[in-house]
C-alpha cells in the first residue's frame, strides 16, 4: 500500500473559526429591491441571460429604460373623436368661430400653467414641450386654417379640427426624420387640450390611476405630474424614442416600452407586467 504524505508540521496548534453563515439578503440594487434575483431598474434578459417565465412575452421599443413589475390599467381609448357630420347654418358661423376662440383662449392658458408645473417639478427642459405647445396654439397658422374651415366649409369647431389634423397627416407622414414625424403627436395633443375646451368635459383619462398605464398612444398632456396619479410603467401601441410623451417619461423615470401593434389582444386590465424599458420587451403572466 502506497503511504500517503502529511504535510509538515509548525509544532504550533491554530484554532480555525468555521465561517458563521448568514441568511442570504436580496440585493438591492440603486432603483430598488430585486425581484427573482433581478436587481430592478436592470433589464432582466441583460442582467441573468434568460427570460422571466411568462404567458406571453411582446417585444416593441425602448423608449424609457428601467425595468418595473405591476398590474396593467388599460385604456382602450385616450383620444377623444373629432368628427361631426353636423353643418352649421350661415346664421351659426360666427358663434361657432367665437366657441373657437374662446376654447383657444382657455387651451393658452392651460398650457403656461402647465409649463410652469412641469419647469417646478421636472424641469425647465422638458417643459419646453409645452411652449412649443402654446407656440404652435398661439401662431396664427394653426388657428386660421380651423377657422377658415369654420367660415367657409360652415364647420363645427370640432370638425374643422379633425379636418386640419387630416390635412397635416400625410404631410408628417412622408418626412423622413422620425423627431419631427413625432411632432404629429403634439398637434393631437394640443387639439385634444382644445376639445376638453370645446365640449367642456374633463376628458378621457380617469382622475385616479395607479399601475402600469396601458395605451394605444400617450401625449405630452398625459405625463404632467398628477398628484392621484402613481403610474410606475407604461406600455403603448404607437410612439417612439424622440417623441415628447418619451422624453417626459425617460425624465420622470417612469419605464416604458412602445410601438407594440394589436397591444389590446395581448393583455387586459389586472395582469401583472413586466416592463423591461431596457430591451423593449413586455412579459405578461
Amino acid at each position: 500500500m502506497s503511504k500517503r504524505k502529511t504535510g509538515k508540521s509548525s509544532g504550533k496548534s491554530r484554532s480555525v473559526k468555521p465561517k458563521r453563515r448568514t441568511p442570504s439578503k436580496r440585493r438591492r440594487g440603486a432603483d430598488g429591491p430585486s425581484v427573482d434575483g433581478i436587481v430592478a431598474g436592470t433589464s432582466p434578459v441583460a442582467a441573468t441571460g434568460i427570460r422571466p417565465k411568462a404567458r406571453a412575452v411582446i417585444r416593441g421599443i425602448g423608449v424609457s429604460p428601467g425595468v418595473v413589475v405591476g398590474q396593467a390599467c388599460c385604456l382602450h381609448e385616450t383620444t377623444i373623436s373629432l368628427e361631426t357630420a353636423e353643418e352649421l347654418g350661415e346664421e351659426r358661423v360666427l358663434a361657432e368661430l367665437a366657441r373657437y376662440n374662446e376654447a383657444r383662449e382657455k387651451a393658452l392658458s392651460d398650457l403656461r400653467a402647465a409649463h410652469q408645473k412641469v419647469a417646478t417639478h421636472i424641469g425647465h427642459h422638458e417643459a419646453a414641450i409645452f411652449s412649443s405647445h402654446t407656440a404652435i396654439l398661439g401662431d396664427e397658422s394653426f388657428s386660421n386654417q380651423v377657422s377658415r374651415y369654420i367660415l367657409e366649409k360652415q364647420q363645427t369647431a370640432e370638425a374643422a379640427q379633425q379636418t386640419v389634423l387630416n390635412d397635416y397627416e400625410p404631410v408628417f407622414a412622408s418626412i423622413k426624420s422620425e423627431y419631427l414625424k413625432e411632432r404629429m403627436a403634439d398637434l393631437r395633443d394640443i387639439t385634444r387640450r382644445l376639445q376638453k375646451h370645446l365640449s367642456d368635459t374633463p376628458g378621457i383619462l380617469p382622475d385616479r390611476m395607479s399601475g402600469v398605464l396601458v395605451v394605444d398612444e400617450l401625449l405630452p398632456s398625459d405625463l404632467i405630474p398628477v398628484d392621484n396619479w402613481d403610474i410606475t410603467g407604461i406600455i403603448t401601441q404607437t410612439g417612439g424614442r424622440t417623441s415628447h410623451a418619451a422624453i417626459l417619461a425617460r425624465s420622470r423615470g417612469i419605464p416604458a416600452v412602445s410601438g407594440i401593434p394589436r397591444l389590446f389582444e395581448h393583455l387586459q386590465s389586472g395582469d401583472t407586467v413586466i416592463v423591461d424599458g431596457h430591451e423593449g420587451i413586455v412579459f405578461v403572466d
